[in-house]
Formats: C-alpha cells, sequence, structure tokens
C-alpha cells in the first residue's frame, strides 16, 4: 500500500506569488496528514508570469513586484528598462494589491516585456499587441488559471 494518495483539488488559493492566484484542477498529493501542491511552485510561477499580459484588469502593485522578481531584476535596471526613476517603480509596488496608475503605454511596455520573458511565438506576441490596442479597464480581481488545461511540462 503507498504512504501517500492524490486527487485534483477542483480549486486551491496559492500565495506563492506574492498575491492570491485562483488555480483549478490542481493535482494534490496527500503525506501523512497534509495535503499539498503535487506541482512544482515554479511551474505554477511560470503559468502565472505568461497569464498577466492578457490579464482584463491594470497591472497591480503585487503583479508589477512578481514581473520584476521573476526576472530577477533590480528596482533600479526595471526603471532604466522602462525608462522610469526607481522611485516610480517603488510606488507601483507600494500599490499591493490595487492598480498602479501609470500610464497605460509603460503597462503595454511591460506586458509585452513579460511575453517576451515567455518566449511566445511571433503569432501569440502579434495577437497580445492587439489585445493591448484597448486599455485595460476591467477592476483587479485574482488570476484564474486551469492547471489542467496549461502545458506543465
Amino acid at each position: 500500500m503507498a504512504d501517500y494518495e492524490t486527487k485534483i483539488r477542483k480549486k486551491f488559493v496559492y500565495h506563492g506569488a506574492g498575491y492570491p492566484v485562483v488555480l483549478h484542477h490542481v493535482p494534490m498529493i496527500k503525506l501523512g496528514r497534509e495535503w499539498a501542491l503535487n506541482i512544482n511552485p515554479s511551474i505554477i510561477e511560470r503559468l502565472i508570469f505568461e497569464d498577466l499580459p492578457h490579464q482584463p484588469s491594470r497591472l497591480t502593485g503585487y503583479q508589477v513586484r512578481f514581473i520584476r522578481a521573476y526576472t530577477d531584476m533590480t528596482l533600479k535596471a526595471f526603471a532604466e528598462r522602462f525608462g522610469v526613476s526607481h522611485p516610480a517603480v517603488k510606488k507601483w509596488e507600494n500599490a499591493e494589491d490595487g492598480p498602479t496608475n501609470m500610464s497605460w503605454s509603460t503597462e503595454k511596455d511591460i506586458r509585452l516585456f513579460v511575453l517576451e520573458h515567455s518566449k511566445a511565438g511571433a503569432r501569440d506576441f502579434q495577437a497580445c499587441y492587439n489585445e493591448l490596442v484597448t486599455e485595460a479597464t476591467a477592476p483587479p480581481a485574482p488570476i484564474h488559471i486551469d492547471v489542467e488545461s496549461m502545458a506543465i511540462a
């Protein structure tokens, strides 16, 4: 008899990105009496990162911090990359779960930067660029990721 059980949990709120992300169809494993994610956290973070350019709401401070951390950039390097001061980046990040209030052109640049770092193909890049013609206007809401439907290799 195995010392563990597995199941698929319909919904799980993941906090490893620095803000809540709702995962759906998540593989779980029971070790002893505790249930835990049965997926590498780096895969979850990659899925979150790849989803950010397509969000219908403006980026939040937590999401900007996540992008900066995921790409291993300092405040200064991130600021230089997007043509702003490092206090501006800090101000964005301090917005926490609210919108950053950065200009839409800067936010589009950040979203396309994320897409580039996601190694998206030319077709995906073009489709996202076309999506970004219209400014995101939805109110901030948790990101939802269906783990089952994503390529997690």
